[in-house]
This record gives structure tokens, C-alpha cells and sequence, in this order.
């Protein structure tokens, strides 16, 4: 029976980030790492440092301000009342 262990004891896998997040520019063919956990669980995706705007916030963390104008993107509009 496959108990998924042989996919959690799998190396440490090079990729490219092949979709583009965005609220940033161009992320196609952005170097990174995958990491595979145990059954049920997402991969752990770990970006290469580059001089990218996605890349950087990984190492380097973004503001709070950053993550608010996200998110506010992110949300369907709000309907306005009179």
C-alpha cells in the first residue's frame, strides 16, 4: 500500500513559477524549489533571490502596507449604500 512516504522523502526538486501573480511584474519562469510534504498537504515553494519584486518580498518580508494594498485588490467590490 502506498502510504505516501516515498513522496515526502523525495529531495528538494528544482522548478519555474509558471503563472504570473498579479500584483507584480512578469513572475513566468521564476527560478525556484519545490519541497513535497506528507499526503494532503501543499508543497513548500521556495523562490531563488533575484532582483524581482515577488523574489525580494520572499527573502526580505514585505509591510504591512504592502500585504493591506494586496488583499484590498484582491477583494470583490463593495457595494456602496446611499
Amino acid at each position: 500500500m502506498d502510504d505516501g512516504l516515498e513522496q515526502v522523502n523525495l529531495p528538494q526538486m528544482f522548478s519555474w513559477l509558471s503563472s504570473n501573480i498579479a500584483e507584480y511584474p512578469n513572475t513566468q519562469s521564476l527560478k525556484m524549489h519545490a519541497r513535497i510534504q506528507e499526503r494532503g498537504l501543499r508543497p513548500h515553494f521556495h523562490l531563488e533571490r533575484a532582483d524581482h519584486p515577488l523574489c525580494r518580498g520572499f527573502h526580505e518580508g514585505i509591510t504591512p502596507e504592502r500585504v493591506k494594498e494586496i488583499m484590498f485588490r484582491a477583494l470583490p467590490p463593495q457595494p456602496r449604500f446611499s
